[in-house]
């Protein structure tokens, strides 16, 4: 709906892992990146560095002016 009613892209997807456990967390983030085709992460309970590599994949010349994330 994000796309269909605002000049943007949607760059990725962070899941509400609320109820959920490990093992649906996952679940969930397979599918969604299956059917949407946009990486999927849980922002709570999963490394930072996936938000920030979703940035950098949209952004690339963001990468330049970014820190290395070891």
């Amino acid at each position: 709906m994000l796309e269909a009613f605002a000049d943007t892209s949607v760059i990725g997807l962070s899941l509400n892992h609320e109820h959920m456990s490990e093992a649906e967390v996952d679940t969930a983030i397979t599918r969604y990146e299956r059917e949407l085709a946009i990486p999927v992460t849980d922002a709570l309970t999963r490394s930072p560095e996936r938000l920030v590599d979703m940035v950098k994949a949209a952004f690339p010349t963001l990468k330049e002016h970014l820190p290395a994330v070891a």
